[in-house]
């Protein structure tokens, strides 16, 4: 648009600094990501790729949370759908979202479709084991 309006132009270079939550300024380049894959896989060690690594956990910054209760964790780690007796607290803290994330206290279980089916709401999209 602003090549049109001045009578052409092209582009060089087009840098994203940031997406979402995250930044410029935590990325890391393809080399430094190279060379911590080499080090884990070639001499067993994990400190650099830990460095680079994001936890799953991020992803209670990114979507709505729910509590699920310890009794079903077994079944909801083969993709066992959430019904309303496995949630603590309120369902209606996640009813204005499609979708969002199921923890047992701190650990990530998975990403659901919230569903209205009967007592099921919601289906596993990606479940952590």
């Amino acid at each position: 648009d602003l090549g049109e309006k001045i009578g052409g132009a092209h582009m060089i270079e087009l840098r994203r600094i940031k997406a979402g939550i995250f930044d410029e300024k935590n990325s890391f380049s393809i080399e430094s990501i190279e060379t911590a894959f080499k080090l884990w896989k070639e001499e067993d060690n994990e400190s650099k790729i830990r460095e680079i690594l994001i936890p799953a956990e991020i992803i209670s910054e990114i979507l709505p949370v729910v509590q699920i209760k310890p009794k079903n964790l077994k079944q909801m780690l083969t993709g066992k759908p959430i019904f309303k007796e496995d949630i603590i607290g309120k369902i209606s803290d996640i009813e204005v979202f499609e979708v969002f994330a199921a923890f047992l206290e701190e650990r990530f279980i998975g990403v659901y479709k919230k569903v209205d089916e009967g007592d099921i709401v919601g289906k596993a999209e990606f479940v952590l084991n």
